[in-house]
């Protein structure tokens, strides 16, 4: 049986899509599988070559209990999920899943998302020996290290809320939670003895003790930590633990996309032969955090709308899902100089692109850099990483920020401009790629994985 490698990703598109450079190195040594949670994921995952298993998305330790009652034995309320948690019923399953999985195809090692970091609880007492474990963060890095804003912090000086959260953990039960609460506070003791008993198990928490530095996952001490990203983009190279190896941008040029609306091959002929005559083209798009046409999100695409149209020789493709396009196109006029588009091939669009409006998020972030794009994001989601990559963004030079909720047409016009027209902003990102191109080279992070995974 030739030797594989089994990641276990989260059921996130841009927690995916940034292992594909990662798996692309480890091919050529190893068979790759993908276990994923949805028939869209497991497609992507085949499109690009790999072997996709499809599983359930139950993990041990987050309180899922609930929810795997009410879907696998049709069964709810409080007692019956207490006596789940008693019985370790996800813990079983996934365990029957993982463990069914790695018999069949037998890997040298599992590559884990961070935010199924419980994952290790399941495997460490049965495989820590023979399989080697290895943490998989495609943000960032997620600890705090004092004198530095954390991966979710958009200003220098903020308070350390997590670390007040964390604190907060400690802090004694309020009394009246036994008077008007008793059961939930039964299912929490419950989950908190579960969860310490999961950590003890096999010694794991004597080795692996819960991480107190971290912040927006679940972390602990000593694991090695993929990041899939360049130290270059961090606030400062201070930040990097021993255990934690980056291996820069990782886009792959080669990707194979899904769901391009069907449109798009029509149309952006016709938008390239506007560059090809001299206009510029202005590229937005905010991932899958808004799956609707909600009210936020249309207020912000009609003041951008307002923005760009009033800039000549310009070219605009917005990728937003559906709704927000019909909704837009019922509210008003849509300049003819721009697009919409429900997916896009984004790195082909970025080759054309003199300016990314983006949301922040990791991904978008390392592929406008690889295509040398500056950047205008718009944070959206202040509990992971967006808010810290906007603050990394400007810091490093590579573009400017605005507040989603807030930002004026005439400020999102000025941003826009500045970035069209002053090489500063070009000429940073240039430098950054050809650092990456250099320090990060294909030959440089096989060794680097070869390592990790051929130690003992």
């Amino acid at each position: 049986m030739p030797k594989s490698i089994l990641f276990l990703p989260a059921a996130i598109h841009s927690h995916i899509v940034p292992t594909f450079y990662l798996a692309k190195l480890l091919k050529e040594l190893y068979e790759i599988h993908y276990a994923v949670v949805a028939e869209p994921l497991a497609e992507l995952v085949s499109r690009q070559g790999h072997n996709a298993i499809l599983t359930d998305s139950y993990r041990v330790g987050l309180g899922m209990e609930s929810k795997f009652l009410f879907e696998k034995k049709k069964l709810s309320g409080r007692w019956n999920t207490l006596k789940s948690i008693h019985r370790n019923d996800i813990l079983s399953y996934r365990q029957s899943e993982l463990f069914n999985i790695i018999e069949t195809i037998n890997p040298a090692a599992i590559l884990i998302d961070i935010f199924n970091s419980s994952d290790l609880l399941v495997l460490y007492s049965k495989y820590h020996q023979t399989i080697k474990l290895i943490l998989i963060n495609p943000m960032l890095s997620t600890y705090r290290v004092n004198g530095f804003p954390t991966v979710d912090q958009a200003n220098w000086a903020e308070k350390n809320h997590i670390k007040d959260l964390l604190m907060s953990e400690k802090r004694a039960i309020p009394l009246k939670m036994y008077i008007t609460r008793p059961f939930d506070l039964l299912i929490y003791k419950a989950m908190k003895r579960q969860f310490e008993t999961l950590v003890s198990a096999g010694g794991f928490g004597e080795k692996h003790p819960l991480a107190e530095d971290r912040t927006c996952a679940m972390l602990f001490d000593h694991i090695p930590e993929i990041i899939l990203a360049p130290v270059e983009l961090e606030v400062s190279k201070d930040i990097r633990k021993f255990t934690q190896h980056y291996l820069g941008l990782g886009v792959d040029s080669n990707r194979v996309d899904s769901d391009i609306d069907v449109s798009f091959d029509e149309q952006f002929k016709k938008i390239r032969n506007h560059i090809s005559a001299g206009q510029k083209l202005i590229y937005c798009t905010f991932g899958t955090f808004y799956k609707g046409s909600d009210k936020a999100l249309l207020d912000f695409l009609n003041r951008l709308i307002d923005s760009v149209e009033s800039i000549d020789q310009i070219q605009t493709i917005f990728s937003v899902n559906g709704l927000v396009i019909q909704t837009l196109q019922f509210q008003r006029q849509i300049p003819d100089n721009v697009h919409f588009f429900t997916r896009v091939p984004q790195l082909e669009v970025l080759k054309y692109a003199s300016v990314y409006v983006t949301h922040g998020g990791l991904g978008s972030v390392k592929e406008s850099v690889h295509c040398e794009v500056p950047m205008l994001v718009y944070p959206l989601d202040p509990n992971y990483d967006q808010n810290g990559n906007g603050l990394k963004i400007e810091h490093h030079g590579l573009g400017l920020r605005g507040v989603f909720q807030y930002e004026r047409s005439s400020d999102m016009k000025k941003k826009i401009e500045d970035l069209l027209t002053n090489e500063k902003y070009k000429s940073k990102i240039n430098r950054l790629n050809k650092i990456c191109a250099s320090k990060y080279s294909d030959a440089n992070l096989k060794l680097v994985l070869n390592s990790l995974i051929d130690c003992p």
